[in-house]
C-alpha cells in the first residue's frame, strides 16, 4: 500500500472522518510537491464520459496545465507525459500551436477560457478558486480521416471532445 493508505488504515476508527480526510489531502498535495520538485508532473485522468485527462504541475513552470479529453486512459497518460516532457524541456505551448506526437497524432493547442470545469485537481493543488483558476490548454485530435471536431463529417463519438468554452461534464 501507499504511505497514504497506510495511514488510513493504521488510523481508521481512531479519528474522525474530518481528520483521516485532512491528513489525506497533505499527504496527496506533499506527494505531487515532491514529483514537481523532482521535475514531473502528475497525469489526471477522469473515468467519466468523455474521459478527461490533464497534467497537474506545469504551472509550477509558468506553463498552463495540458488537458485532452475522449481518448483511452493509456492514450492519454501516454500522450500528455510526452507533451509535458517537451514542455519541460523548454519547448513551450500556446494558443493555437499545431503539434505531432512522437506517434504522427496532429493536435492543436486552445486556451481553455473557463479552465476550472477541466484542471480541478490543479486548482486545488495551487489552492486556487474557481474564478482565479490556474489557466488550462486543450490538445484537440482530429478523426481517423484527418478531419478535425469542428469541420463537417467529422467521425469521432458526438461529445469526445468538448470544445474550450464547453463544459465537459454538463448537467
Amino acid at each position: 500500500m501507499c504511505e497514504q493508505c497506510d495511514y488510513l488504515a493504521a488510523n481508521a476508527g481512531r479519528a474522525s472522518e474530518a481528520t483521516l480526510e485532512a491528513e489525506f489531502r497533505r499527504m496527496q498535495r506533499a506527494r505531487i510537491r515532491d514529483l514537481i520538485d523532482r521535475g514531473s508532473w502528475l497525469v489526471t485522468l477522469v473515468e467519466d464520459w468523455p474521459w478527461l485527462a490533464y497534467t497537474v504541475g506545469l504551472w509550477s513552470r509558468g506553463h498552463p496545465e495540458i488537458c485532452v479529453s475522449g481518448m483511452r486512459t493509456t492514450q492519454a497518460h501516454a500522450l500528455l507525459n510526452e507533451i509535458a516532457q517537451r514542455v519541460v524541456d523548454g519547448l513551450p505551448i500556446a494558443d493555437g500551436d499545431e503539434i505531432v506526437c512522437d506517434h504522427g497524432l496532429p493536435m492543436m493547442a486552445f486556451r481553455v477560457p473557463k479552465p476550472e470545469l477541466f484542471v480541478p485537481q490543479a486548482n486545488w493543488f495551487y489552492r486556487r478558486k474557481p474564478r482565479n483558476s490556474v489557466p488550462a490548454l486543450q490538445l484537440v485530435y482530429p478523426d481517423a480521416h484527418g478531419t478535425w471536431p469542428w469541420e463537417p463529417d467529422c467521425h469521432l463519438f458526438p461529445g469526445a471532445q468538448p470544445m474550450p468554452g464547453d463544459d465537459p461534464y454538463p448537467d
